[in-house]
């Protein structure tokens, strides 16, 4: 494997040769910084809800707000709902949420929905997520952060 003028990367294996145009460092944008985190959240307790309303998440791409789930965090609870415009799913955990001043809106996608699922299946039953949001991203920890 050798890297060559113009970010091109050449591979060769035996007999095979390619090429594959790269890009550079500097054309990549900054990822963003994890603000404070706002919420220490059960993963189980998460996890079903997710289970109850992931089935009503749009599968149609052209219609963006239905391509997730709205995520509603305040003091007194969890609500997650989820809708295709034709099913209509909507889950409320009661749970203590101090650090939660106010509210806390996003829509979460399907995907990030999905990996939390797949986190959840190897977490343990006290373990919970770390979960922080600034106006356009939502912040969850990469496996192995998890708080006990």
């Amino acid at each position: 494997m050798k890297l060559q003028e113009n970010h091109w990367a050449s591979l060769t294996c035996g007999r095979s040769r390619t090429r594959i145009a790269g890009m550079s460092r500097e054309s990549f944008p900054e990822l963003p910084v994890m603000p404070e985190v706002i919420a220490d959240l059960p993963v189980k307790i998460l996890a079903t809800m997710i289970g109850r309303t992931i089935f009503a998440i749009s599968m149609e791409e052209s219609r963006f707000t239905l391509n997730g789930a709205l995520l509603l965090l305040k003091p007194t609870g969890i609500v997650i709902v989820a809708t295709d415009g034709h099913r209509l799913a909507m889950v409320e955990t009661a749970l203590d949420l101090p650090a939660i001043v106010g509210q806390y809106r996003a829509l979460m996608p399907r995907k990030a929905m999905g990996e939390i699922l797949k986190l959840a299946a190897e977490a343990g039953p006290d373990d919970a997520i770390q979960f922080s949001g600034d106006d356009n991203h939502l912040f969850l920890p990469p496996w192995g952060a998890l708080a006990a």
